[in-house]
């Protein structure tokens, strides 16, 4: 069916249904070209509800029949639904009502009388000789009508064209702004109703004038959209390529610089204001962090400064005593330090130093428990050695004590550092040690140093040239010092009578009898080995450099035999520059074994005094002896060798292999010196 073809709707009685059927046969050839479309009941389809499809389709048709006859006016339905609802219609001009005469009837007075009815001359098709003639006569009414009702149309459309466009052109010109003000809104009711159009057909025409205002509006929208965007996502201050970035959003959108910088306005205006808070904001929170970093960077100095103090007096006292805990407290208090901070850096300091005090305790009661074994050794040799003289059987000199001489296993502690200084391994070692009686309760401990073969000296790159080469030397087995010869040792061993040179009872710069003797020469350590070996019948003497390297060592082969690195937490020395401790312990000598011993159960061979050896000096180790005697061919035999470093010296001048050479009738406040012996017959 064409789209514009002219609705006819066909209103009969059934019982003329077989004359409708001829009538639809004659307006076929109109609906093939297209002047007309039909419609009558028969095309129900099933389950329609018939009555409002009936009054659906009449409302809509163009052309209204009337297929008059008897039945058609007896009908209840045509005569009092269809009649009126057509002549409605036929009346508001919406459709042409045609009555078609089918059968003679009496229909002068009905109401559709006055309209006109076909076939020619009104007469009833029936009565037509050839009933085909009066429906071509009907075809053609219907053609003259549905030509009328297209030509009426086509006016009616060009009609309606020109009021909207009339309408149309008002409400774009009352649109130049782009709003329909209040008097502009009364202005276009006034000419909507004077032209005839409809609430619903002006507002079409208003949405389409509208739309290339909505278009723009709508594109504004979106370039406040990008715009807000941009802001939330804290690009504002825009940068260059931002800023082309808009530049080319405006030209996509088809927007004018000028709706641009309207919208924009207000929206930059305002993220400029929330920049610029933020932007004081973060300067106040800059100067807060900065304040809170300053008074916590104030405060870790004190938690420092602190933990320096709190270390230094626990390497100097511990326990720590009611005044100085006292003092502690009130330093506490003076730096401002929270109750929970301080009590970790001492607990963290407490601990460590609870166990070297323990393990101190422990080492003590096991000198004192050996020494008083040893003194009962002594007394039960000299109650033997009264008897055996009672009975004349005593051939050994009152000063010798050559009876079989008893090794007491000695057990200690040895730790490991990392180059920082800190702890970071701990082992117990035992070793084998004789206390050779001096009298006055004076004893000499020597430690047994098993025979072995070590590298002397430094390798490339590590220390100095008279270092170098490093060397393989066996060492046969010796005794040694457990520590530096201690003042109450000398004083002992000074009464005693003169072998070659005098000897001072009391050469020492730093007092104390169990501080290591000092300002000793090289002269006077020889005497008092000769003047021990006489009384004790013991082959005292000075080790040699390559014995003392080997004893120092124990097995290591770093710097250190506590690692690598020396502090003065580990002996007692000089600390590098730079170092929390550096002026700690600074200026005086420590009592002998104040710190832990190296792996041989040997004290102080780091640090505390200088100490003699019995080589003559030379430059360098090339042609040294391999067997760890002392050398004292083919070098200076003006000069003595000393090794191990004292308490003013840096680490550096500690190092196992570092080698010195002086006089040896030179005396300074940080020379001593150990004495070491053969292994005898009898040591058991």
């Amino acid at each position: 069916m064409a789209e514009d073809a002219v609705r006819v709707f066909i209103s009969y009685s059934h019982r003329d249904e077989l004359l409708r059927d001829s009538l639809a046969t004659h307006l076929s050839n109109l609906q093939w070209q297209g002047i007309i479309s039909s419609w009558y009941d028969r095309q129900l389809t099933a389950g329609t509800e018939w009555d409002d499809k009936i009054k659906t389709e009449l409302e809509s048709a163009d052309i209204i029949l009337l297929l008059i006859s008897p039945d058609f006016i007896a009908s209840k339905y045509c005569r009092d639904i269809e009649i009126p609802m057509a002549l409605q219609q036929h009346e508001s001009k919406k459709a042409y009502v045609v009555p078609v005469i089918l059968r003679p009837f009496d229909w002068f007075d009905a109401p559709f009388a006055k309209l006109q009815a076909f076939p020619k001359d009104a007469k009833a098709v029936t009565t037509w000789v050839n009933q085909d003639e009066a429906f071509v006569s009907v075809t053609q009414g219907i053609r003259t009508a549905a030509k009328l009702m297209l030509d009426y149309r086509k006016q009616q459309a060009e009609q309606k064209k020109v009021i909207e466009t009339q309408y149309l052109q008002k409400v774009e010109e009352a649109l130049s702004d782009g709003v329909i003000s209040i008097v502009e809104r009364d202005t276009l009711d006034e000419l909507r109703e004077s032209l005839g159009l409809t609430p619903e057909e002006a507002k079409e025409i208003e949405t389409r004038a509208y739309e290339p205002y909505s278009r723009v509006e709508e594109n504004l929208n979106k370039y406040k959209q990008t715009l807000n965007r941009l802001i939330e996502k804290g690009y504002y201050p825009f940068s260059d390529s931002i800023e082309k970035d808009l530049e080319n959003r405006q030209r996509d959108l088809g927007l004018k610089p000028e709706d641009v910088a309207r919208i924009s306005k207000p929206i930059i205006e305002q993220a400029e204001l929330d920049y610029q808070g933020k932007k004081k904001q973060i300067e106040i929170d800059q100067l807060q962090s900065l304040e809170q970093r300053r008074q916590q960077e104030e405060y870790e100095a004190k938690l420092q400064r602190y933990r320096q103090e709190f270390s230094r007096v626990v390497e100097v006292e511990y326990p720590l005593s009611q005044p100085v805990l006292q003092g502690l407290r009130n330093f506490q208090q003076q730096l401002g330090l929270k109750n929970e901070d301080f009590v970790q850096i001492e607990r963290s300091i407490r601990e460590p130093a609870e166990a070297r005090y323990q393990e101190k305790l422990k080492q003590q009661a096991e000198a004192e428990r050996q020494q008083r074994q040893i003194e009962e050794q002594r007394k039960q040799a000299q109650a033997k050695h009264k008897a055996q003289t009672q009975a004349g059987t005593s051939q050994a000199s009152s000063y010798q004590n050559t009876a079989g001489t008893k090794l007491q296993r000695f057990e200690f502690a040895v730790i490991t550092v990392d180059k920082q200084g800190k702890e970071k391994s701990r082992t117990r070692k035992a070793t084998e040690v004789f206390a050779e009686d001096l009298g006055n309760g004076v004893l000499l401990e020597m430690v047994k140093i098993p025979s072995g073969t070590f590298q002397m000296g430094s390798p490339e790159g590590q220390g100095s040239d008279n270092e170098k080469p490093q060397h393989a030397v066996t060492v046969p087995a010796f005794l040694i010092g457990k520590y530096p010869v201690t003042q109450a040792q000398w004083r002992v061993v000074a009464a005693l009578p003169q072998v070659k040179i005098a000897l001072n009872a009391e050469p020492s710069n730093f007092k104390g009898d169990s501080r290591p003797v000092e300002q000793v020469s090289w002269d006077e350590a020889v005497e008092f080995c000769q003047r021990l070996s006489r009384v004790t019948g013991h082959p005292y003497r000075l080790p040699s450099e390559a014995e003392w390297e080997y004893a120092c060592r124990a097995g290591t082969t770093t710097e250190f035999y506590f690692g690598e690195t020396l502090t003065p937490k580990l002996a007692r020395c000089k600390a590098n520059f730079g170092m929390a401790l550096l002026t700690l312990f600074d200026g005086e000598t420590a009592s002998v074994g104040s710190y832990l011993p190296n792996a041989f159960g040997l004290y102080d061979m780091h640090g505390n005094v200088l100490e003699w050896c019995a080589d003559h000096c030379h430059g360098n180790y090339v042609s040294a002896p391999t067997d760890g005697k002392a050398w004292i061919v083919n070098g200076n035999s003006e000069k003595r060798i000393y090794r191990g470093g004292a308490w003013n010296n840096s680490p550096a001048g500690c190092r196992a292999a570092r080698r010195h050479s002086d006089s040896p009738a030179y005396r300074y406040y940080s020379f001593g010196f150990r004495v070491v012996c053969s292994v005898f017959p009898g040591l058991l």
